[in-house]
């Protein structure tokens, strides 16, 4: 072959079948070892999603907070009916909102931080593209829920500076109330909008604890639904307070 003159065309040939092989065998240990570290994550990912002691955490979670918002709202409702001409005894109620809500707060903490585990491939894409103007919704009642919040605390600062018998730990326990409420919004709508965008699937291999959380959710926001219904005691009182203090200011002009 060297008298022919196809040395340097042999060389160049098996070089080149030489490179091939190294480049296909690098190329298999890659991408062997990208699906490994890939399988043991999403494994990992789905021995935190279907760990029995984390979902037997959350199912009593949301029957405690079933069960406490039922009591909260019965509790609203007695003091309700029981005297309107009277000013509540409010430290009691005030103090079961508070212990509900901090409660309410850790279940949506843990639900946010067990969401965030869920890896992206279990997300539809038709449902992301189709749920965008339910997300657009959700944000937007978070942000009124915010106002509300910020009008709630000036509320009250406004009140406990004109009333100078309003206790500090009532008022403390109220604006503590708030700020949990509104956390726990924001937190709720973020789960929302991932849980809404799930394959079936995936939907299927949570249904042992999908519908706690459901019915847990809604008796929480049917319970925050009569607090705001059942708190026209309160501003009854407060309403009576500003006619009164109007009608005296206008008697001694």
């Amino acid at each position: 072959m060297l008298a022919c003159g196809r040395a340097e065309l042999v060389v160049r040939k098996m070089t080149v079948k030489i490179n091939t092989l190294n480049a296909i065998k690098k190329f298999s240990l890659k991408k062997f070892s990208t699906v490994t570290d890939s399988n043991t994550t999403s494994t990992n990912e789905f021995l935190f999603l279907k760990n029995p002691l984390i979902q037997r955490i959350f199912r009593l979670l949301a029957l405690c907070l079933g069960f406490t918002g039922i009591s909260l709202c019965m509790l609203s409702f007695f003091n309700y009916v029981n005297d309107l001409d009277e000013s509540p005894q409010v430290f009691t109620q005030d103090a079961v909102e508070v212990f509900i809500s901090i409660m309410k707060l850790c279940f949506f903490v843990l639900l946010f931080i067990w969401i965030r585990r869920i890896p992206p491939r279990l997300l539809d894409l038709h449902r992301q593209a189709e749920s965008r103007g339910d997300k657009v919704l959700i944000l937007g009642s978070v942000l009124f829920l915010t106002a509300e919040c910020i009008c709630e605390i000036m509320e009250l600062l406004f009140f406990s500076f004109r009333n100078k018998r309003v206790y500090l730990a009532i008022k403390i326990l109220d604006i503590l109330y708030s700020v949990n409420n509104l956390a726990s919004n924001f937190l709720e709508a973020f789960c929302l909008m991932k849980l809404i965008a799930l394959k079936d699937n995936f939907l299927k291999e949570l249904s042992a604890i999908l519908p706690f959380i459901a019915t847990c959710c809604t008796i929480l926001n049917l319970t925050d639904f009569a607090m705001t219904y059942f708190y026209i005691e309160t501003e009854k009182h407060h309403l009576k307070g500003i006619i009164e203090s109007l009608e005296s200011s206008e008697f001694l002009f």
